[in-house]
Parts: C-alpha cells; structure tokens; sequence
C-alpha cells in the first residue's frame, strides 16, 4: 500500500516482559530482567538475588516492581524507573514489590514488609510514602495494586483463626472475599471503567484449588472443579474480561469464561495485556521466558544460562 508515494511499513508493537533469570550455574542467585522485543537487560548490577515482578509502562517511561537482597541478606522492597532504583525500605526488614501501578506523576507500589518470621503487613506506597494496610495485630500481605480516578484498589490477605482471608481494600477499607474456612490465593486486581472490582485466584475444595474471578466480592468458578488451578493475571477492557493462569498443568487464558489452553508443555501463564485487539500473555515453558500472541507460543531468548520466568507484560 503506497501512503504519499512511500511504501507504508507495518506497525510492530513494542513488548515489554519483566521477570526473573536464574542460572543453571554457581552461585545460583536470581536476578531482576526486563526484555524488550526480547533483548534483556539486568536491573540490578549487585551479585545480590533480585526480582522483578509487575512492570508498568507509560508513554515515555518504564516502571519495574521487585525486590533485592541487600549485604544483609534482607530483601529491600523498590521499583526501577528506566533502570534506576527507587528504595522503599530501608533493609531491616524482608519487603517485596509485588505490583506497581501508575497514574500520572504518582507511582503506587504494592507488597507487604515482614516484621518476624511468621509476621508480615500489607502496605502500598505512593510515591515512596508508606501505608499500612488491615489489622496490625494481624499477618497479612498485598499482591496487587488498581487505581481509579480518586481510589486505590489493594488485593491481598489478612490471617485469621483458620487459613488466611482473601480480600481487597478500597481506600484502605477492607472487604472480605473469602471467610478463611479454606487455603485461598489471590494475585491480580483490575477495575471496570463502570466501577466493577474483579480479583483473581484459587480456592480449594476438597483435594483441588479452583481458579475463581470475584466481581464485586461475588465469586465465579473458571475452572474444572477436578483439576487444581490457579488464576494469576487480569486484564479488562470495556466489557471483556481476561484472566489468564494454569489448569491441570496447563496455561490457560479465560475471556468472558471461556477458555483455551495455550501451547507448551508444563507451561505457566503470569499476566496478559490486551493491545489493538491482540492478546499477549507472559509465563514460561520448562523453565524458560515465554510469550503467547493469540495463542501463538513465542520463546524468549535465552542467552545466560538461566532458567528465566515472565511475570508481567506491557504493549504499545
């Protein structure tokens, strides 16, 4: 097709992958990796064990959630902008990164820091600014950060007498999933341009963990009851609901419900992005970097004699 006399160039949208490479080699220590079209680059320049586990990318900047041990051996909960640090913690503690979500100027940041080795509290931070989440006198940890206009959306767990409660807090004020009668994950949040909350995860029943999505606190089965499964990563957009993860030891990736396995065997699938009608999803394969585009299998190069996971994606 001739645009103005030239030849028009098909459009190739960039793919941003955070994840984790861990070498099959001495001293074994995980690293923080984002790949861009596929060429990585390592976030951390420490022999320290690093992550990187939620990413966000605006129009001009990219924003990378994690974790790095420090000389301590405690993990120091920060996010990477463009490949420079931002600490959140100052290392006496365990913290985590677990997802980072940005509006505008403001950077909120999810996770959780540990106080003993069986007590930790979930938090976000805005813009570096830390806010205690739940009840105090009670374990609990964030997985998931969503904002919407004015209100900041914060999934996760608090303890209880029996097993942990899944919940999410609005505003700092929480609601209960779950009742805490049985084990319970969840791992990804995300809000309706009409106001509806969806969080995604795993319930058990009986021997098996269920995948569910809650819409507004009111849970829906995504899974075979038979097999265990796990729902990781959510993405909506305008009616349709995405909602990827894993069933019978095989990724999965439900809209609307409805499900399709992906190839790969042992495959794992973290996160999924909608973009131009395309679906992406990010995971791994046997230990490797994958990327599905509609279903199609797309390994990640592997350059460093890692085992190397994808937890989030971006396109644009």
């Amino acid at each position: 097709m001739l645009l103005n006399g030239c030849e028009e160039q098909p459009y190739s949208p960039s793919i941003h992958i955070s994840g984790v490479e861990n070498p099959w080699e001495p001293p074994y220590s995980p690293k923080a990796v984002y790949w861009k079209n596929g060429e990585s680059s390592q976030l951390s320049n420490s022999d320290n064990h690093s992550a990187a586990l939620s990413l966000y990318v605006t129009e001009n900047d990219i924003y990378i959630g994690g974790y790095e041990y420090n000389n301590l051996g405690k993990r120091v909960a920060k996010y990477w902008k463009n490949g420079s640090e931002v600490m959140l913690t100052n290392g006496q503690n365990n913290a985590v990164v677990n997802s980072i979500f940005i509006v505008g100027d403001n950077v909120y940041t999810a996770g959780y820091e540990e106080y003993s080795f069986i007590y930790s509290t979930a938090k976000y931070w805005k813009n570096g600014i830390e806010h205690t989440l739940g009840d105090l006198s009670n374990h609990s940890k964030a997985s998931a950060i969503f904002v919407s206009g004015d209100d900041v959306y914060v999934a996760g767990f608090e303890s209880s007498s029996m097993y942990n409660i899944m919940k999410y807090w609005k505003n700092g004020v929480g609601i209960n999933l779950t009742t805490g009668s049985s084990p319970a994950q969840v791992h990804a949040i995300s809000v309706s341009d009409k106001g509806d909350v969806y969080v995604v995860g795993s319930e058990k029943a009986g021997a098996t963990y269920i995948a569910k999505v809650w819409k507004n606190g009111n849970e829906m089965i995504l899974s075979n009851p038979a097999y265990d499964s796990d729902a990781k990563g959510i993405f909506v957009q305008g009616e349709d609901i995405y909602i990827v993860g894993e069933e019978n030891s095989v990724a999965k990736c439900w809209k609307n419900g409805s499900s399709i396995s992906l190839p790969g065997q042992g495959a794992r699938a973290f996160s999924v992005f909608v973009h131009n009608g395309d679906i992406y999803i990010t995971g791994e394969v046997m230990g490797i970097a994958t990327y599905w585009v509609n279903g199609a299998q797309r390994t990640i190069k592997n350059t460093n004699n890692s085992y190397t996971t994808g937890t989030g994606i971006w396109v644009q």
